[in-house]
C-alpha cells in the first residue's frame, strides 16, 4: 500500500518537487494543494485531517502548519549549500554579476558564510536576515530595497516567491533561492520513514482500562443481588459495545474495572468523544463516575504496565478523565481537555535528576509544569496558568514555581499586572537555568 502524502505550497514549487519525486512513485501517492498565499495553509490542514503525512515546500508554510497543529507529521526541504551554489553559479556564470554584495533572507547564516570561506569568496559586505518561522513578507521586501538604494548591495536573492516578484517589479536585480534536488529528495526519505513509523505506531498494542469510581455517597452496593447482576449485564453489554467498535476484546476484572485490547492504529481512527460518550452511559446507568487509562506498547505486558499507569495518572486527575501512557512513558492528558498536556514521568538527565532530589518537586510535575509552559505557547507562565490547568490552588502554584526558581529549574523573566488593584504576577521560564 502506497503512503499518501500531502503536498503543499506554490505552483512552480510544487511542480518541482513532483518532477524530483518521480522516481517515488511506487512507494508514495502524492496529493497537491497548491496556494497562493502561505495563510491557506490553515483551512488546507484544516479540510484534509486524514492526511497522514505533509510535505511543504519551505519553512514558512511548515512553520503556520505546525502552529495550527504542533504534534503534525510533516517534512519540509530544507535551504542548504547546493541551493545556495545555484543561485550563485547562475549569477556569476549567466549574468556575471559580482557575489560579494548580495543581500540574502530566510537561509541560515552559518550555510552562507561557511560556503563563502570554503570557497575563499569575500563576505564582508554580504548583507543576511535569517530567521526561524516566518517573516510578513513587506518586512523582507523592505529589508532588500533598503541595501540595495543605499549602494551596499547590487543584488538580492530571495527564498519567498512573492519577496522576489516584488523586486523585479521594482528593478532591482534580484534571484529566488529555492530547495535544491538534494534537499526535496531527503525530504522525501524523511516522510517515508514518518509513514513507517506510523505504521509501526499503529501496530502497536492498545490496552484501554476502565474503573469506575466507588467512594461516593450514591453507590451500587446497596442493591440486591439480582438488581445488581442486571446493572453488571448492562454495564458489560456498553463495554461490549465499545469493544466492537474499535475491533477490540473485552475483559471484565471485577464488577468495577473492565479491560479493552484493540491496536493503536484502530483506536486512534475512533473519536476520542466515544471514549467520554462511553463514560457518559456509565454515569448515566449506574450514577457513578468512571475514569480511563490507555496504555500503548509493542507487547501485551508493556501496554498492561503503560494503562495500570495511565489510569493512575487518570484518578489522580479528577472524575470522568482520559489519559493515555505512551510506549516510551510520556504521559497524555486529560484528553479533550482545553488544555491537553504531555509529560514524562522519567529521565535521565543528571543535572535535572539532582535539581529537582534538592527542590522536592517530582519529574512529573516539572514535566507538566514545562508542558503548559509549551502549550500556551508564551514563553513563559504564571502561579494563574498552573493553578488551573493543574487543578490546585494558586497558594501552592506559587509554591511550586518558587521552589523550581530556587533550585534553577526556572527563572523569573518578568511580572505582569492580575487587574486594576492586584498585585503582579511573576512570570517564570521553565527550564535548566545554567550556572554562571
Amino acid at each position: 500500500m502506497k503512503l499518501p502524502i500531502g503536498l503543499v505550497g506554490p505552483n512552480d514549487t510544487v511542480r518541482h518537487i513532483l518532477s524530483v519525486a518521480k522516481p517515488y512513485k511506487d512507494q508514495i501517492e502524492i496529493h497537491t494543494f497548491i496556494y497562493r498565499d502561505f495563510h491557506e495553509v490553515k483551512d488546507i490542514i484544516n479540510q484534509h485531517q486524514n492526511i497522514p503525512i505533509w510535505f511543504f515546500s519551505g519553512q514558512v508554510p511548515y512553520t503556520v502548519a505546525k502552529e495550527i497543529k504542533p504534534d503534525i507529521n510533516a517534512v519540509y526541504p530544507q535551504l542548504n549549500g547546493s541551493s545556495l551554489a545555484k543561485v550563485l553559479l547562475e549569477m556569476s556564470y549567466k549574468k556575471n554579476l559580482p557575489l560579494n554584495k548580495i543581500s540574502f533572507d530566510t537561509l541560515p547564516s552559518k550555510e552562507i558564510i561557511d560556503f563563502y570561506e570554503e570557497h575563499k569568496l569575500p563576505s564582508q559586505q554580504l548583507k543576511l536576515f535569517p530567521y526561524t518561522g516566518y517573516r510578513p513578507k513587506k518586512e523582507l521586501f523592505d529589508f532588500h530595497k533598503q541595501h540595495f538604494h543605499q549602494g551596499k548591495v547590487n543584488v538580492c536573492v530571495t527564498g519567498i516567491r512573492d519577496v522576489y516578484n516584488r523586486l523585479v517589479e521594482y528593478g532591482i536585480p534580484a534571484f529566488r533561492i529555492v530547495p535544491s534536488k538534494l534537499a526535496i529528495k531527503n525530504a522525501l526519505e524523511q516522510a517515508i520513514q514518518k509513514g513507517d513509523i506510523l505504521q509501526l505506531k499503529s501496530a502497536q498494542i492498545a490496552i484501554i482500562n476502565i474503573a469506575l469510581l466507588t467512594n461516593r455517597k450514591k453507590q451500587t452496593l446497596n442493591l440486591s443481588s439480582i438488581a445488581r447482576q442486571r446493572l453488571n449485564l448492562k454495564i458489560q453489554e456498553k463495554m461490549l459495545d465499545f469493544a466492537e467498535k474499535i475491533a477490540g476484546s473485552m475483559i471484565k476484572q471485577s464488577d468495577h474495572k473492565y479491560t479493552i485490547f484493540t491496536t493503536r492504529g484502530t483506536l486512534n481512527q475512533t473519536n476520542s468523544q466515544s471514549l467520554y460518550h462511553l463514560i457518559h452511559q456509565i454515569n448515566t446507568i449506574t450514577n457513578l463516575s468512571a475514569n480511563i487509562g490507555i496504555g500503548y506498547g509493542d507487547t501485551v505486558l508493556s501496554a498492561e504496565q503503560n494503562a495500570d499507569i495511565a489510569l493512575q495518572h487518570s484518578e489522580s486527575n479528577g472524575e470522568n478523565i482520559v489519559m493515555i501512557a505512551a510506549k516510551d512513558g510520556r504521559i497524555k492528558g486529560p484528553i479533550d481537555n482545553l488544555l491537553e498536556i504531555e509529560y514524562q514521568t522519567l529521565t535521565k538527565d543528571k543535572v535535572l535528576t539532582k535539581r529537582l532530589t534538592t527542590s522536592g518537586i517530582s519529574i512529573s510535575t516539572f514535566s507538566k509544569c514545562l508542558a503548559i509552559q509549551q502549550q500556551l505557547n508564551k514563553g513563559f507562565i504564571n502561579a494563574h496558568d498552573l493553578a488551573k490547568n493543574l487543578h490546585m490552588t494558586q497558594r501552592n502554584a506559587r509554591r511550586i514555581l518558587n521552589d523550581l526558581e530556587k533550585n534553577k529549574l526556572a527563572k523569573i523573566i518578568g511580572e505582569e499586572m492580575s487587574g486594576s488593584r492586584g498585585r503582579p504576577r511573576r512570570l517564570f521560564k521553565i527550564g535548566i537555568v545554567e550556572d554562571s
